[in-house]
């Protein structure tokens, strides 16, 4: 029996990340086990999937688990990494032939966009992709520079070291605080 559990905040609604676990049976991780490598291809798919859509999901998947930090860090960019990859080398595509049919009536000049370009002019996909693991999804981010007609190398390079920094920042506050407890 597969439980699937909806979180609903802010508008959004997402998946827990205990979803993935509970599909692919991942025992604990255990002190007590002789010979560990580092590319587990369940754990792998465990934290890099929720992490692709929404990237504290995957720090959650990794701190269930058990996962060391580092490992935890390291799946959870590659995650983030190849949703950013995906979206901005599908972004383009999706946005010139499926943006018309579900957006025809869309004011241009909104409250909501006007913000974002007055966020866009001020920091640049700097503060987008810097911004982008807390605030939007990796998938929300890339959308945003990509509409912007950001160079695609320039996002993979800025979104590449703001996940980095942010899943080795989330990973090791986790274990910091869980060994405080």
């Amino acid at each position: 029996m597969v439980q699937i559990t909806l979180i609903y905040f802010k508008k959004q609604i997402f998946f827990v990340a205990s979803f993935t676990i509970l599909v692919l049976n991942l025992p604990p991780y255990s002190t007590k086990l002789k010979k560990r490598t580092l590319l587990s291809i369940e754990n792998f798919l465990a934290v890099s999937l929720p992490s692709g859509f929404k990237f504290i999901l995957g720090q959650i998947a990794g701190a269930y688990i058990g996962l060391p930090p580092h490992e935890t860090a390291i799946y959870t960019s590659l995650g983030m990494f190849l949703s950013v990859i995906l979206t901005t080398y599908s972004g383009r595509f999706l946005r010139r032939k499926l943006y018309f049919l579900f957006f025809q009536k869309r004011k241009i000049f909104s409250p909501r966009n006007r913000k974002l370009v007055k966020f866009w002019r001020k920091f640049g996909i700097i503060g987008v992709s810097f911004l982008s693991p807390v605030l939007f999804s990796p998938i929300g981010g890339t959308m945003i520079a990509v509409s912007f007609g950001e160079k695609s190398s320039k996002i993979l390079i800025f979104m590449l070291l703001s996940g980095i920094f942010w899943s080795f920042g989330f990973a090791y506050s986790w274990d910091f605080f869980k060994n405080l407890a």
